[in-house]
């Protein structure tokens, strides 16, 4: 009988952790690893990513996205991004309601939509008028991001686009920075992370303006 009831025990503390980790920071990131074949060479891509961080611009898509390095590991390489926005990095929303709908409006303004969980704060509980929840706000930030390019052809290249700003290196700064200081009245947790494709859309603008300024001898941009 004691056998039975340790055993049950255990599996009771192994259930709420594994529970648990499905709700850890970042489980939750939908829409990442975004791919595109482009009717551009690999050795072209490479050329103007080796430009990417000495061109003019002509807007604030791209405007503060620095490439930070570049890796080769056989046949990918893999190019590492900083974005640095001074305006709008990510909408955040509270109301899991409201953040479903921003999914299905299909236009975003920022690169990620984020979905908050916000519990009052260990001083908010002590007063009898508790502060309603704001549910939706957006917040400025560095990003991260990577890029892997494979040969797919001739003429053909395979790019996949990640978020990175989970990775081990990034991952405690993203959320200090996109989670605290919002408030003095909750505390917030990062429940998921949608990816919007506005990151990919502005690189593929970026190397589609490139690979005219070949044809034409024109200053290519990183804007639209």
């Amino acid at each position: 009988m004691k056998n039975n009831s340790n055993f049950i025990f255990k599996l009771s503390i192994a259930f709420i952790l594994i529970l648990s980790s499905s709700f850890l920071y970042g489980q939750q990131i939908i829409n990442n690893n975004q791919t595109e074949t482009i009717k551009l060479p690999l050795k072209k891509i490479v050329r103007y990513f080796n430009d990417f961080n000495y061109h003019y611009l002509s807007d604030y898509t791209l405007n503060e996205t620095k490439i930070d390095s570049t890796t080769q590991n056989n046949n990918i390489i893999t190019i590492y991004f900083t974005e640095n926005k001074n305006y709008k990095s990510t909408i955040i929303l509270t109301n899991l309601d409201k953040y479903q709908k921003t999914l299905k409006q299909k236009t975003f303004e920022t690169n990620i939509l984020m979905l908050f969980k916000g519990e009052y704060n260990a001083e908010t509980l002590k007063h009898p008028i508790k502060p309603i929840i704001n549910e939706s706000f957006s917040k400025n930030g560095k990003l991260k991001w990577k890029i892997k390019i494979k040969k797919a052809d001739e003429n053909l290249t395979k790019l996949t686009f990640i978020f990175d700003s989970f990775d081990k290196k990034h991952k405690q700064k993203f959320i200090t920075n996109f989670s605290k200081g919002i408030d003095d009245y909750f505390n917030y947790t990062i429940q998921q992370i949608f990816i919007t494709e506005n990151f990919k859309r502005d690189v593929l603008n970026y190397l589609a303006n490139s690979s005219k300024s070949d044809a034409t001898d024109t200053v290519p941009t990183k804007g639209n």
